[in-house]
């Protein structure tokens, strides 16, 4: 029996939201409707005739004699921002890389540091951490091509054996040499500059957890995909077997 509005129970569906999730509360201006949509025009602006801005990467720098518990920590102020590296990706490294940092990188450098004593500091890179897309590149090679990986040269068929121990053995078989070519217009300035200081390019370009799974869509992607394991016949080792590779 339908009741009347008068005597309809009030009631509540946790998680279940009445207004789209991008509202704010007015309590700043660049939060009020007005402020968003005027950002929203922005956005949609055709570019204008002779600009020269572009997309451009930020390049973070953490010091690796610190501790992850340290760098991991939001307000620790252990991310130092180094600057914004355009399209032109390997000239802006090919300023960076200069013969000052060079001879840094090789010799050392005296500093007095915060215990007031002078150290000779060696800059080195250790680690690259970035999503796919710069990845490529760093490591002048196709996107999406037919071997993606920016460490092997597995081919992008054998995706299907991930985890296997035939995969595991290609990943030490197939590793990624840089030839220098004359069909790739790009020269690497990494090998070009730091090869002879024994950087192993490919080799710091090692798995980012943030960019690759948490501000993409893969973690959203893998989490149906156990869900469809699941609902298959015999889901359950269907999963153990998927967690064991």
């Amino acid at each position: 029996m339908k009741s009347r509005e008068d005597q309809a129970v009030p009631f509540s569906v946790p998680g279940f939201h009445f207004h789209p999730l991008t509202q704010c509360i007015p309590d700043e201006l660049y939060t009020s409707d007005s402020w968003l949509n005027a950002q929203d025009e922005l956005q949609k602006l055709s570019k204008e005739p002779r600009c020269s801005l572009e997309q451009a990467w930020p390049l973070y720098m953490y010091f690796g004699n610190l501790t992850k518990y340290a760098r991991a920590t939001p307000k620790s102020s252990t991310c130092h921002l180094v600057g914004f590296l355009p399209s032109v990706f390997h000239a802006c490294w090919d300023t960076l890389l200069d013969t000052d940092f060079l001879h840094s990188y090789h010799h050392g450098i005296v500093l007095k540091c915060a215990d007031g004593v002078f150290h000779r500091i060696f800059p080195c890179i250790f680690t690259y951490s970035t999503d796919y897309p710069e990845k490529v590149l760093i490591a002048t090679m196709k996107d999406m091509g037919l071997c993606p990986c920016p460490h092997c040269l597995v081919l992008k068929s054998m995706f299907g054996s991930l985890g296997l121990i035939k995969d595991m053995r290609s990943h030490i078989s197939s590793v990624r040499v840089y030839i220098e070519i004359n069909i790739v217009p790009v020269v690497n300035k990494f090998i070009k500059k730091l090869g002879g200081l024994d950087l192993d390019l490919f080799h710091m370009l090692i798995m980012d957890f943030m960019h690759e799974c948490k501000l993409g869509t893969w973690e959203a992607l893998f989490t149906h995909l156990i869900r469809i394991l699941y609902a298959l016949p015999g889901g359950l080792q269907l999963v153990v077997t998927l967690d064991s590779r």
